[in-house]
Parts: structure tokens; C-alpha cells; sequence
């Protein structure tokens, strides 16, 4: 495929971007169980409850989820109303801003890795954005600091 695929899982309650990853297929059937252990792996969870999109369907996959304790909702394609009902708008919102943010054009960057490391920044920011407006800025620097250990000595000139 020539061009980049951003897979993404997205926390539900406060639109935090928890896993991501570029590719270069263009499908994501074969996606869905390494992205939501992923997740699971990060988050630090016995158990995962994933809703995902429609273009995600793979029995081989929800299988996989399954067994890795994962429980997954998401309809066979083009066979069910859940978007009417609400359950899929969750990636669009950090995906709308990131798109936004970067002026809905392609990525700077060439080559996978590349690619790879702007759309770390992307997710860095976006995530900061969120954490910003969720807690505040006084909080996430209190939560910083507390979760950084003691102040770094200054790095003098020569290391620069």
C-alpha cells in the first residue's frame, strides 16, 4: 500500500489515546487483537472491554481477543445499527483533532519509521491537550513532579 494507516485505541470516559500504531496495509481487519493487547499490556488489565468499528471484523481475531481476555463489541459488516445507537464515535474525537491540528494534509514524514515517530508527537500532543483540560494545569504538574523523582542536576555546557 503506498501510504500510512494510523490504528489507534481510545479510552472511552475521557478520549485519551491509550496504544497506536503506522502501518502500511490497507485493511484493518488484522489489527484488532495486537492493538487491544496493546492496550490491555499498558493499561495493566486482567480484562478489556473493546468496542470497535465494523472494518475490524475478523473471526480469527475476536477469537484471539477472547482468548486473551478481551471482550469485544463490534457488528458484522453492514449488518447492524449500533452506530445509530452511539457505541462508535469514541477515536473519532482525538482522530478530529489530530487531523485538525495538522491541517487535514498527509505527514511530513517519509518511510514507516518515520511516520511512525511524527504521529507519536501527534498522539503526545493531542494526549496533553486532553490531560490539560481534564485535570488542569496545576494538577498534571503536581502529578509530574510526583512521578519524576527529584530534580535533574542542570546539564552543563560541555554535554550539550
Amino acid at each position: 500500500m503506498v501510504g500510512y494507516d494510523v490504528q489507534a485505541v481510545v479510552d472511552a470516559r475521557h478520549h485519551l489515546i491509550i496504544a497506536h500504531d503506522v502501518i502500511n496495509v490497507g485493511s484493518d481487519r488484522a489489527q484488532l487483537a495486537r492493538m487491544d493487547k496493546e492496550a490491555k499490556a499498558i493499561l495493566e488489565a486482567e480484562s478489556l472491554e473493546v468496542v470497535a468499528d465494523r472494518g475490524y471484523f475478523d473471526s480469527g481475531e475476536i477469537l484471539a481477543c477472547a482468548e486473551a481476555d478481551i471482550t469485544i463489541t463490534l457488528p458484522k459488516p453492514m449488518t447492524s445499527d449500533n452506530r445509530v445507537r452511539g457505541r462508535f464515535e469514541t477515536v473519532e474525537h482525538p482522530f478530529g483533532t489530530i487531523k485538525a491540528r495538522m491541517g487535514a494534509t498527509h505527514f511530513l514524514m517519509k518511510r514507516l519509521p518515520n511516520v511512525a515517530t511524527e504521529m507519536s508527537l501527534h498522539v503526545l500532543a493531542c494526549n496533553l491537550t486532553r490531560v490539560i483540560s481534564i485535570l488542569g494545569t496545576g494538577p498534571l504538574m503536581a502529578a509530574m513532579r510526583a512521578g519524576l523523582g527529584p530534580p535533574a542536576r542542570p546539564m552543563d555546557a560541555a554535554r550539550l
